[in-house]
């Protein structure tokens, strides 16, 4: 082909075009990126309904050099890899949608209101609350002293036995293997000898109208009208609204195994919800390894852990599920 004839045919062919990628494509590619450097990615699915007003929230990308990073994402649109759908985002709303999935299958168990409901954990605490702040309910999200004694990690196991309608008392039993913690500045000496024991029995006072099972069976299981609940529920809370939400769904899981359909449902508003990213090496709080869903940042990071083969709920990273069931008595086990 002569000069003439390329000069021509040039002139009929389109412009190459603006090489820069749209919102869409530099989102995902952040996700791939994300999930290349930490281990996880940012749950997006399409159509999925934004809480209220608010506007999506914007995760940091762990930072890397300035150089790294150029290089990295000129190698990346060089291959073509942008051209394609990245996996992290597909496996983490997949993930979420398998778990609802197996999370509703089964039927629900029977419960009379005659009855308790028994569960069981294993978890660890830190020692670092002031007394003041411990009689308030204050949560131990962080030390008060940046010391070795306010950080350690007291491990405990709790068995609650829970009044189905309310009516009657529960027990909550706590087991400190290595003592409990004790906040700073208890001046009481008969208070701080009680502390001190090894095992702990917490009365669960009757509220009928206050049922924590029958509020759980009267939830919705449409995850529209869940997702407004929780949202709604919620409202005003932090760090943001988006970590309250999560932390409220996480209060109903350990009950939830008792009624699939809300199980599944409590997954799929979970999806709904920005900032659930995929946790691939993930361990809950006895050791038992599986596949991780995180949510929160920093000292406000949760993780759930579910089991990687059959996707059942084994608790978080600070505290395990082991058991739940029902029982007649206060004191029972399900294998009694």
């Amino acid at each position: 082909m002569n000069p003439v004839e390329r000069e021509e045919l040039a002139r009929l062919l389109p412009s190459p075009g603006d090489p820069l990628l749209s919102d869409d494509r530099l989102a995902r590619l952040e996700d791939h990126l994300r999930q290349e450097i930490t281990g996880e990615a940012t749950v997006r699915i399409t159509g999925a309904r934004e809480p209220g007003a608010r506007p999506r929230r914007r995760f940091a990308v762990v930072a890397i050099p300035l150089g790294v990073a150029t290089a990295v994402l000129a190698t990346v649109i060089a291959t073509g890899v942008v051209g394609r759908e990245p996996a992290a985002a597909e496996d983490a709303a997949g993930l979420l949608q398998r778990i609802a999935a197996a999370a509703t299958d089964g039927e629900p168990t029977p419960v009379r209101d005659d009855q308790y409901l028994y569960i069981r954990t294993q978890g660890t605490t830190t020692a670092g609350l002031s007394a003041e702040d411990a009689f308030e309910g204050v949560q131990n999200t962080q030390s008060p002293k940046d010391t070795e004694d306010a950080k350690k990690e007291y491990p405990y196991r709790r068995t609650d036995w829970i009044s189905a309608d309310g009516e009657r008392e529960g027990l909550a039993r706590t087991t400190w293997p290595e003592g409990q913690p004790i906040p700073e500045g208890i001046q009481d000496g008969a208070l701080k000898k009680s502390m001190q024991a090894r095992t702990e029995d917490m009365t669960l006072s009757a509220d009928p109208n206050h049922s924590f099972y029958h509020e759980l069976r009267a939830l919705p299981t449409d995850p529209d009208r869940l997702y407004d609940k929780v949202w709604a529920e919620t409202s005003g809370q932090g760090p943001t609204h988006e970590e309250a939400a999560l932390e409220y769904i996480t209060t109903m899981l350990d009950g939830a195994q008792l009624l699939p359909d809300l199980n599944g449902a409590l997954f799929r508003v979970a999806a709904r919800i920005p900032g659930v990213r995929i946790a691939e090496e993930a361990k809950d709080a006895v050791g038992r390894e599986g596949v991780g869903l995180a949510f929160g940042e920093g000292d406000d990071r949760a993780v759930w852990v579910f089991d990687r083969e059959s996707l059942k709920y084994l608790g978080s990273e600070s505290q395990a599920l082991l058991e739940v069931g029902v029982v007649d008595k206060v004191g029972e086990t399900p294998a009694d």
